[in-house]
């Protein structure tokens, strides 16, 4: 037989099991050797090309970022001409109809 549940949220609950923080384990696993000098020419030159690559995706980012911008700028402008365009051709189109009704 089957026992009877509780209501509420301790018998959503009754079924789960506690999760655990990721950062609640042993000190050792938590900290990491950070260190902000290299060790050795090898590891320098593998730091100042790892830095110089990120330069560069950098500076392609922004460059398209700053491609991007003007293209919606671009984009503004001209949605501006075509709705003036458009507003233009609507006052035509009502004189032409306001002239049409009064014959």
């Amino acid at each position: 037989m089957r026992p009877l549940l509780r209501n509420g949220t301790a018998e959503r609950a009754a079924g789960r099991m506690r999760e655990r923080s990721p950062h609640t384990g042993d000190s050792a696993e938590v900290t990491r050797d950070i260190r902000g000098i290299p060790i050795g020419p090898e590891e320098q030159a593998d730091w100042i090309g790892a830095l110089d690559r990120i330069e560069q995706k950098y500076a392609a980012m922004d460059r398209m970022i700053r491609h991007h911008a003007q293209g919606l700028s671009d984009m503004q402008s001209q949605n501006n001409s075509n709705a003036q365009k458009i507003e233009g051709v609507n006052e035509l189109y009502t004189a032409m109809s306001d002239k049409i009704h009064s014959l």
